[in-house]
């Protein structure tokens, strides 16, 4: 069964601070490792080795911080998000799996 994620929310875009983007798992089990998340600009984060099981939820916040099994962190130095913008969830191969608009 193929992996099931949505981009379930970006909070706060704009606010280095508070700003994240949140997935959630719908599907079966899944090692994100090599997935990538990209905004309009082409800015790239890229997932270390976390796996999430079905009906998990992880976050990827855009300033520095220490990576943990809920929160990663891509140690950006500005805000990368911004309304109108779109973030992209992409999987190893580099396919899209899944788009957010941010409102």
């Amino acid at each position: 069964e193929p992996p099931q994620l949505a981009i379930r929310s970006v909070t706060d875009a704009g606010n280095l601070a508070t700003e994240k983007v949140t997935l959630i798992n719908l599907g079966g089990p899944v090692n994100l490792a090599g997935w990538s998340l990209r905004d309009d600009q082409g800015n790239v984060y890229t997932f270390p080795v976390v796996n999430l099981f079905q009906g998990g939820a992880i976050s990827i916040h855009t300033g520095v911080g220490r990576d943990t099994v809920t929160d990663l962190f891509w140690g950006q130095p500005g805000p990368m998000w911004q309304s109108g913008e779109t973030a992209t969830l992409a999987d190893a191969d580099g396919k899209t799996h899944t788009t957010f608009v941010i409102p």
